[in-house]
């Protein structure tokens, strides 16, 4: 027991100096402390933004709408850069096609091409940016800053982007158009998104990235329609698919900001299999002390062998509306 700590509770048997100073930490030390402080209070914040309930990462309607409206104006990294200050770890394709998703899933899609008229013109507007876009050949110049050319109403690669996106969403594109290799599509879409990629590109980037949106978005959903009973023999085992399911939960889980998945948790409720298998469940993590169950889906594409590959794996997170995929 110290003597500081025996002043404090008076007691006798210890020496007070009411004169003596109190040793002051070195200038480093503090500084050291203060940073610790600051980047305690930085992650709070991010936290209880992150749990706020919303529309995606606690974001509101209006935060996602300029977050959209940021990445067809070209500045995405600028919004970017404000998400990691407020500790939230995520790619420039990431937060644009997420922010496109719950727009999409929330039938806002047409607002930001809505000027002073109705959806038909907006419509109209987008397909001919779209087409426009799809005719156009060699690489992208720009003549000017991208706010600039956003003002003039120049058809940039990031509005190429968004308007295939619109197109194709509301559409209802199927999945068997949007096979490409993930780590490609991301790499063309973030090029979009800085105004690197050609116009081409880039339309043909948003209409596969729209088709991906809309599976996940409609994942969840029960449209009612009866389905046929399928036998066990016409889809993959349930036991080694749940087993790769987990799997791919703990790689998956290693990017997750907040969140600490439970290794083990994935179990199988359903299969339902024709051209792919669609598996739905639920998995279990734990946020803040607080263990959450919500529910997963994941598509499996048969190999036309017999055999199926475990592809896209998507969650919808009740506790923040958030759904989202990894491929």
């Amino acid at each position: 027991m110290n003597c500081l700590r025996l002043e404090i509770r008076h007691n006798s048997g210890c020496r007070r100096d009411v004169n003596k100073t109190p040793p002051r930490r070195p200038v480093h030390v503090r500084a050291l402390l203060t940073k610790l402080m600051i980047d305690g209070l930085v992650s709070l914040i991010a936290c209880l933004i992150f749990l706020t309930p919303a529309s995606t990462y606690g974001q509101s309607a209006s935060d996602i709408a300029a977050t959209r409206r940021s990445c067809v104006q070209g500045l995405a990294q600028q919004a970017l850069n404000q998400i990691h200050a407020a500790g939230i770890q995520m790619g420039l394709a990431e937060m644009c096609v997420r922010a496109l998703s719950w727009t999409a899933n929330n039938d806002k899609l047409l607002d930001i091409y809505v000027r002073g008229t109705g959806r038909d013109e907006a419509l109209a507007l987008v397909n001919r940016l779209t087409d426009s876009a799809k005719s156009s050949t060699g690489p992208f110049r720009p003549e000017g800053s991208p706010g600039e050319m956003w003002r003039r109403g120049d058809l940039t690669p990031s509005l190429a982007f968004d308007a295939a996106f619109t197109r194709s969403y509301l559409n209802r594109p199927t999945t068997s158009s949007a096979s490409t290799n993930p780590a490609e599509l991301k790499r063309i879409t973030e090029g979009c998104l800085r105004q690197t990629q050609s116009l081409a590109d880039c339309a043909e980037a948003g209409r596969i990235q729209a088709a991906l949106a809309y599976q996940m978005n409609n994942a969840f959903s029960n449209n009612g329609s009866a389905r046929e009973p399928k036998s066990e023999n016409q889809g993959p085992e349930r036991a080694p698919t749940q087993v790769a399911i987990d799997q791919k939960f703990q790689k998956w889980a290693r990017s997750w900001s907040f969140d600490r998945y439970r290794p083990g948790s994935a179990q199988i409720t359903d299969m339902n299999c024709t051209d792919q298998c669609k598996v739905s469940g639920r998995f279990s993590f734990v946020r803040m002390g607080s263990l959450h169950t919500i529910p997963f889906v994941a598509f499996l594409p048969s190999l036309g062998d017999g055999s199926w590959t475990l592809g896209r794996l998507c969650y919808n997170d009740e506790t923040t509306n958030m759904l989202d995929c990894t491929p």
